[in-house]
């Protein structure tokens, strides 16, 4: 059935139950880990809780997504997550009230390797040695192995310089609760201390180039140069010290990679999940408004109320239907004045060699081509080519970057001829990375843990919405604290009987 089918279909059963009528307890828009997540906690802590989750999407999973041919949906080879996101998933999952059994399905392993595709082969190490002297040689050599002590020094001075997470602590959540969540004056104070001398100094004093002594042509530089693209920052000599230092850190890690839809479905088929939430997919959000204590949101397939709003979207797509004068001072400045990291996506899959897929490494840099191979699940093969965001506006870059993908994808079918497809599948994906890299935005960013910007009327969360470059440690926080402001003076309504259906109508459609 295509898209235009499913929407028809799903269409008819929100007209059946006049969603219109219907006054949700809480309604997010975006079905990605972080909506997910959130749902998952409001229906495990307020039984009886009425929530809609809203995606344009025909799947759950969001950049996590993994590819469903079935679906005609491709993954985006985004699908690594961090040891505290997975702690956090089975947490959800257990207060579900889920089994045993269902806790050990979840279909998760860990990255074991990196490689560098180069010269007709794969040279592969440890994916804990990615940013060490070890990794360095593996692209460039002793010298590069040598430099690489100048290269830890800075970075030892950005993570310095990050600090550890700083959780927001919700005691402003009660504010703007009568203007759905917006501080006065929000539309019109986005400039304010934008021009702050000494911000503005401090933000300088930390890019790379600050520090870096050497020639930028010397090994280690050109090392760093390839492995900083590949985990999203495309122009490392711009970049805060503390944005390398925690995508190091982070993609160091050995992540949880794996098939994420199937551990949305083991989440949302869990009874207390389908219970609570109504999901609906392919349903494009238009306009939000809050008047008189309830918000009226309107989305292609019609539109909805709800007390609260959990916006689980980037601040760039949510600014598209949220309007200016609802949104928090400091996320209106993050979305004005910073961009995020974009990437153009060659999704492929490994045709019929198990052996390929048990020796290819999880990340393959081809540095010739600048691209990153990714390995997601067993068989899917994601190349990617990380730009700005403002090059991925220009078609001549945007077809550069593919042909790029696709000269990544030859060079790995000469060394494993009749293994990898030639889909052809291509993606722009315009918020791959959320936050932005750059040193002088850094201060935006700094500025969302200073005020709490989560209410009981309008909450945020995401890998967007923190400070830290580690997006997973941004995602838990903001979760953490938008289902706080949320549950905070929930008061759940009375569920008229006849929607039963329509969850169970709304999760036909969900992965």
């Amino acid at each position: 059935m295509d898209a235009n089918s499913t929407a028809t279909d799903t269409t008819s059963d929100a007209t059946a139950v006049a969603p219109e009528a219907v006054i949700y307890d809480v309604l997010i828009a975006g079905g990605g880990t972080a909506g997910v997540l959130t749902a998952a906690r409001l229906a495990a802590a307020h039984p009886g809780l009425r929530i809609a989750l809203l995606d344009q999407g025909r799947t759950l999973g969001g950049r996590m997504r993994s590819s469903s041919p079935e679906d005609q949906v491709h993954g985006y080879g985004l699908s690594a997550g961090s040891d505290d996101l997975f702690g956090v998933w089975q947490q959800a999952l257990r207060d579900l009230g889920a089994s045993a059994e269902d806790l050990t399905a979840l279909p998760i392993q860990r990255q074991q390797h990196i490689g560098i595709l180069a010269s007709g082969r794969i040279v592969q190490q440890e994916i804990r040695e990615w940013f060490t002297p070890k990794g360095a040689r593996l692209l460039g050599g002793l010298t590069a192995s040598r430099q690489w002590g100048e290269v830890e020094d800075i970075l030892r001075q950005g993570a310095s310089a990050a600090g550890p997470a700083k959780p927001v602590l919700a005691t402003s959540a009660r504010s703007g609760a009568a203007t759905g969540g917006a501080s006065e004056g929000s539309a019109s104070s986005d400039d304010d201390q934008d021009d702050d001398p000494e911000e503005v100094a401090a933000a300088r004093s930390h890019a790379f180039s600050h520090y870096w002594k050497q020639p930028r042509k010397a090994p280690a530089a050109i090392v760093l140069e390839h492995f900083a693209s590949a985990v999203g920052i495309p122009d490392v000599w711009g970049a805060a010290t503390a944005a390398l230092a925690d995508r190091a850190a982070f993609h160091g890690s050995r992540l949880h990679s794996g098939s994420w839809a199937e551990m949305m479905a083991i989440l949302v088929d869990q009874p207390a999940f389908a219970e609570a939430v109504h999901i609906e997919m392919s349903n494009r959000l238009l306009h939000a408004d809050f008047e008189g204590g309830l918000w009226t949101i309107a989305a292609e397939k019609g539109a909805y109320r709800a007390r609260s709003l959990v916006v689980a979207q980037s601040p760039w797509q949510a600014a598209q239907w949220l309007k200016r004068s609802l949104w928090p001072t400091q996320l209106l400045q993050l979305a004005s004045k910073t961009k995020p990291v974009s990437m153009v996506v060659l999704t492929e899959r490994l045709l019929f060699a198990e052996d390929v897929a048990h020796d290819l490494p999880d990340v393959t840099i081809v540095p010739a081509e600048r691209v990153q191979i990714i390995r997601s699940g067993e068989r899917e093969l994601c190349f990617q080519a990380t730009i700005d965001y403002e090059l991925s506006l220009q078609a001549p870059a945007v077809i550069k970057a593919v042909k790029a993908l696709k000269r990544a994808r030859k060079k790995l079918q000469q060394i494993y001829p009749d293994t990898v497809s030639e889909s052809g599948h291509v993606a722009l994906l315009p918020v791959a990375w959320a936050q932005s890299p750059v040193h002088s935005d850094r201060r935006y960013l700094e500025r969302l843990d200073k005020k709490s910007f989560q209410t009981p009327t309008l909450a945020f969360c995401g890998d967007a919405y923190g400070a830290r470059y580690d997006g997973d440690a941004n995602l838990i926080q903001s979760v953490f604290l938008a289902s706080a402001a949320i549950g905070s003076n929930i008061e759940p309504v009375a569920r008229p009987e006849s929607t039963s259906s329509s969850v169970d109508a709304a999760h036909d459609v969900a992965p």
